[in-house]
């Protein structure tokens, strides 16, 4: 390879690597409660807007590197993970929202980007579990909460909240 050649290479090696969302022993988790859901039915799917939250969360976390998306076992969290799991090709892992303890020692586990579809009950608790670091409950009519959390170090944690603004 000539020298132009390889020097091309070599910067497009490095801006590959800048990108990457989590380097090899960190992890970055996207923690979120579900989109909104239909009213008054058991298991429900979600709303029009809720649909289009998804749409967004797909939009917005494709690009990230993710390596793992969970679900708890419902129709409203599956459906707010499915189109980012169509567009990353990264199957859906089911996760039971009642062990979280052990949940959250599984994730901690894992390297990459993580993608998690909760609830208002227990997104913030997963990620206080995760973290180590307190966090504030979540109303049942919130929905545009969005935890960043890094894993920077063995037991080295920083959250970041963001919100999806999606419009009404």
């Amino acid at each position: 390879m000539n020298l132009p050649g390889l020097i091309a290479a070599l910067f497009l090696l490095i801006a590959t690597l800048a990108a990457m969302e989590a380097s090899a022993g960190e992890a970055v988790y996207y923690l979120f409660r579900h989109a909104e859901k239909v009213a008054d039915v058991k298991d429900p799917g979600l709303t029009g807007k809720g649909m289009a939250r998804a749409e967004y969360l797909a939009e917005r976390l494709q690009d990230k590197g993710v390596t793992h998306i969970f679900s708890s076992d419902y129709i409203r969290t599956r459906e707010t993970v499915t189109p980012l799991s169509k567009a990353t090709g990264i199957p859906v892992e089911i996760y039971d929202p009642r062990d979280l303890e052990g949940f959250a020692g599984q994730l901690r586990e894992l390297e990459g980007v993580i993608v998690v579809s909760g609830h208002s009950n227990s997104t913030p608790e997963l990620t206080a579990l995760i973290s180590g670091k307190a966090t504030e409950p979540m109303d049942e009519s919130e929905y545009d909460r969005l935890y960043q959390v890094h894993r920077i170090a063995a037991g080295e944690f920083t959250i970041i909240i963001l919100h999806q603004d999606v419009g009404d």
